[in-house]
């Protein structure tokens, strides 16, 4: 064993030497071994160790050798038992509430103490987590770690919990059985940006190979390539004034993260590329060794055009004469506000309406999470006519993070109709509509995947408040200085429309509806 060795160069002073951590960069052959010692080592013996190590690997990496000082307090060791269980326990990672995970430090002995139920303690002794997780800290620190359990009633159902956790052990390894079959079609491919490789008239040559789903990168990969819509770009300028362009890029299944290095030769083209952009990319995959996420390093990007597997083309069944399970309501408050009241109506929305609507669901992909709640609400000439609100039963249990966000609990859905119960009503109330939403690519995606089979095609004209808020934002408002971010409670406060409860969906739908009609006060275009 490679510490057994490096205690061999000098046993008194590094007996308690720890590997802390050990990374390898593929692209550069470098592998970083972080030591941890409880007292500092002279130079020369830092230098022996190094040495040894590059025999170590013979050659095969060029290896850098840090020594940092043994420190462990609270938060360090509550964050190193969480990064290992992610990494040694990844299928039952998500099931761990990180928030119940608690550290104390009693006279040097940290006590990590996990709530969990006693059919969970049973999985988790299956597996011997406790013993395996303190052989871990006992290989990175020289303090003394504790791990044990707080026992609580079982509030969950532990068979489901069984089953689920089974799915996403077989998932991690057969998905990539599947990816042969699961591509996305594109259309109207431009070259853009090629770092390498340029054809002989020296343009940058387009990206041939069809995008695979992001959901299917599970793994750092030598190369993939991927499409879908820029969100929220950025520039990071390096203490050497090296510029690096960051952006996540997103497709029906998912989102990653981009990253570009920049140089002089593509700083402009990099610049030009905004929000909304459909882009084909081709690169590595790697692991942040930060955030420990997935992330793209680019290497070939093109513009281009995502086709929507042909759901526009369905013939769609007849609007339904009748709403038979959700009926709309009037919308009616005391004093409800109409922002055009006394004033003259825009023309952009006079004699038009627009439907506004907003989901909850279990989680981002509309491909693997459900539906839990559906808001809308009916614009006519710029005043909310009708609400449409209605639980939606998912038929699997909500997560603990997401009821903790909206407040809807697995009771409130169990007696709720399921989503392709409602869709002919929700077709009904759209009807001869504009669909508006704040970022409606993600509505969208679920209104259009939860709908493709049923005969009811949602292809109605689209409006996204969040677009429309960051092309518009500085001209609207006579050139004021955007807000930190463009989510829909940020713009209700720069605006002073009236918020309720966030996070739900009928409250969401009319927040956006009043930012919507805002914004066309000001002058937006649609």
């Amino acid at each position: 064993m490679l510490l057994d060795d490096v205690k061999q160069l000098d046993e008194q002073q590094l007996d308690k030497i720890k590997l802390y951590s050990a990374v390898v960069t593929q692209k550069t052959r470098v592998l970083e071994l972080c030591f941890a010692l409880p007292n500092e080592i002279d130079d020369e013996l830092q230098v022996k160790i190094a040495t040894l190590c590059q025999e170590k690997v013979k050659n095969k990496f060029d290896v850098q050798a840090r020594f940092v000082k043994d420190y462990l307090d609270e938060d360090i060791a509550k964050n190193t038992f969480i990064k290992y269980i992610k990494e040694s326990f990844g299928f039952l990672s998500t099931k761990i509430d990180t928030d119940k995970i608690f550290v104390k430090n009693d006279n040097d002995v940290f006590v990590i103490t996990m709530t969990v139920t006693p059919e969970f303690m049973q999985m988790l002794e299956q597996n011997e987590f406790i013993a395996k997780a303190t052989e871990y800290f006992e290989s990175v620190t020289n303090y003394n770690v504790k791990i044990k359990y707080d026992v609580i009633e079982n509030t969950v159902d532990m068979q489901e919990l069984m089953r689920q956790t089974g799915v996403m052990r077989d998932t991690q390894m057969t998905k990539s059985l599947f990816k042969p079959q699961r591509k996305i079609n594109v259309d109207n491919v431009e070259p853009y940006i090629n770092k390498f490789a340029k054809d002989k008239a020296g343009q940058e040559k387009i990206i041939k190979e069809k995008p695979q789903y992001i959901i299917d990168i599970i793994q750092a990969e030598k190369s993939v390539t991927v499409c879908g819509r820029v969100e929220s770009t950025k520039e990071v300028v390096t203490p050497n004034g090296f510029v690096i362009f960051k952006f996540d890029i997103a497709d029906f299944t998912g989102k990653i993260g981009v990253i570009v290095f920049s140089d002089e030769k593509i700083y402009l083209r990099l610049k030009e590329i905004v929000v909304g952009d459909e882009l084909l990319l081709s690169g590595q995959v790697k692991e942040n060794s930060y955030s420990q996420e997935l992330e793209l390093n680019a290497s070939r990007i093109c513009r281009c055009k995502i086709l929507d597997d042909d759901y526009d083309k369905k013939e769609t069944r007849p609007v339904p004469d009748d709403y038979v399970i959700i009926v709309p309501e009037p919308f009616v408050l005391n004093a409800q506000e109409n922002l055009f009241e006394q004033k003259q109506v825009p023309k952009a929305m006079q004699g038009k309406t627009f439907v506004v609507f907003d989901f909850e669901t279990t989680g981002k992909s509309h491909i693997i999470n459900k539906i839990i709640e559906l808001g809308a609400v009916r614009l006519v000439d710029g005043k909310i006519v009708d609400t449409f609100s209605t639980m939606v039963n998912p038929e699997c249990r909500i997560p603990a993070e997401i009821t903790r966000l909206t407040g809807i609990t697995d009771s409130m859905v169990e007696n709720a109709p399921t989503f392709p119960e409602i869709i002919a009503d929700f077709y009904k109330f759209c009807y001869g509509a504009t669909l508006v939403a704040h970022n409606i690519e993600f509505d969208s995606g679920f209104l259009k995947f939860n709908t493709k089979d049923s005969g009811f095609v949602f292809n109605h004209p689209q409006i996204d408040t969040l677009a429309l808020s960051r092309k518009y934002f500085r001209s609207l408002t006579g050139g004021a200085e955007a807000p930190h971010n463009f989510k829909l409670g940020t713009l209700a406060d720069f605006f002073d429309v009236r918020r309720e409860n966030a996070h739900r969906a009928v409250d969401d739908s009319i927040m956006a509806a009043d930012v919507f009609c805002k914004l066309i006060e000001l002058g937006a275009e649609i």
